[in-house]
This record gives structure tokens, sequence and C-alpha cells, in this order.
């Protein structure tokens, strides 16, 4: 999902990118420090990734969830609030996911000791990989909002599409929105993510 919109925007440090999106998400729904996120992805010497510096990891990890601060001129200020709701409304769901994924895996498989094992586990263990995309399309929107390129036509109004898509637990059968719909049924704190989540995201637009 949005597959070409992430090759367009970040296809330098797509994996990086990626990463960081993560690393942000379980720091605003952690409380964690920014040096922890900072400490790992130095440290992760994860598969295909490239090296990065560590102002550009502080830019992402620091931020502790909160909205882009530096507004494009090419977006109008309507468009950029629906994205910052979008934005907020996809970190919502996510740590409600999060939190739910955690108690699955410590029933399953014992007790995460510190918020740094989960980061490490959310990065790299495929147990929670299903949860991703929504924090990559979080990034999505932070690299729209704050790049000083030029985007794409269109871009926009494209991932406010996604991410309505995303949140809606309809019937597909990919691998976060099976995994979605039953963490609505087992978990109330989930629903009422995903109630908010739709109030911000508002109703679809019309062709």
């Amino acid at each position: 999902m949005g597959s070409h919109v992430t090759q367009k925007l970040t296809h330098p440090r797509m994996f990086n990118v990626r990463l960081l999106g993560v690393t942000r998400s379980l720091v605003h729904s952690l409380g964690a420090v920014a040096q922890l996120g900072e400490h790992l992805l130095c440290k992760q010497g994860v598969r295909g990734s490239i090296p990065l510096r560590s102002i550009f990891i502080v830019r992402y990890t620091s931020a502790m969830g909160t909205p882009p601060r530096r507004p494009r001129n090419d977006i109008p200020a309507p468009l950029r609030e629906r994205l910052d709701s979008a934005r907020e409304a996809l970190l919502g769901v996510h740590k409600a996911l999060l939190d739910e994924e955690k108690i699955r895996y410590e029933r399953a498989r014992g007790r995460i000791e510190s918020s740094s094992q989960l980061l490490h586990l959310v990065i790299s263990d495929p147990w929670f990989a299903w949860l991703h995309p929504v924090s990559e399309l979080v990034v999505q929107i932070d690299v729209l909002m704050e790049s000083r390129e030029p985007a794409p036509p269109g871009t926009a109004e494209l991932l406010l599409r996604q991410a309505r898509t995303l949140v809606k637990p309809d019937g597909s059968a990919d691998d976060f929105h099976r995994d979605y719909r039953r963490a609505l049924q087992e978990s109330p704190a989930v629903v009422l993510a995903y109630s908010d989540a739709v109030k911000r995201l508002g109703p679809e637009e019309k062709a």
C-alpha cells in the first residue's frame, strides 16, 4: 500500500526512514527518551540498512510524536491541517495496537523487560511486523510536510486516502487488516482509537 508514493518521497533512505518511523511512534507511545532511539538505530546493524548520521536520527526521535512544524508553501493551510489530523489518527491507532500486541507477545513468549527491548522487537521481530504499515504511513506524511523538494501533484490527497483505507477494518486479506480486525474484536482501547481516528480523518471525499 502506497509504495508508489513511498518510492518518490523516500527512495534514497527508504529503509531508514521507515525504521525511524517505527522509532518515532514508539517514542510517542511509550514516552521514551530521544537518546533511546538514537542508540538503537546506531547499534542495530539491520540487514540492508544505510548508515545514519546521529543528527538525522535525533531530529526524528526527539520530536516525541509532535507534528511537523515547518509548513510547506505549496500545501494550503487547510490541507496541512488535514494531514496533521491524519497523522495523529494513525499514531493513536498505532499506540493502541502496539499496547495490545505487547500483551499478546508477553502471554506467548514472556515479559518484555524494558522499552528498549520492546523497541528492538518492534523494529526487528516478525511478531510486530504487521504494525509497520501504520508507522510507515506516518513517516510518509512527515516527509511530505517537511521536505523542501516539490511533491508530485495529488500526493497529499493520496496519503489521506491511504490513511482512511488503512484505518478502515474492511475485508482485506493482508496481514495488517487481518490482525487489525482481530484486535478490534479483543480490545476496547483499539475500538476507541479506531473511533477517534474516523473522526479525525473525516468522511471520504467524493470524486
